[in-house]
């Protein structure tokens, strides 16, 4: 995987992470990967809210990641790998 990066925007991929596995809630997890790529508060909390509705997740992010099924975890995969709104997402599976 990438590191993060501060100056321009470069690639990114996604795969299923097993520490998705946790009690904390999706938009924790969100957060993290924000605090990550080191967004400042205004950011994270307007990337958080267009990426909860670009995947349709916004009902459910403040559920605990445990709960969720295979397809939302992996809605949160991509979440977490346009945080940084990458110019290209490579996805791991089809």
């Amino acid at each position: 995987m990438l590191p993060p990066r501060a100056g321009p925007r470069g690639p990114a991929r996604t795969r299923s992470s097993p520490f998705h596995d946790c009690r904390r809630a999706l938009r924790t997890r969100i957060e993290l990967f924000c605090d990550l790529y080191h967004l400042t508060a205004g950011d994270k909390r307007a990337r958080i809210d267009k990426l909860l509705a670009l995947l349709e997740l916004g009902e459910v992010a403040d559920r605990a990641v445990k709960t969720f099924s295979g397809g939302m975890k992996k809605k949160l995969d991509v979440a977490c790998g346009l945080v940084h709104d990458p110019k290209l997402l490579f996805l791991d599976e089809p």
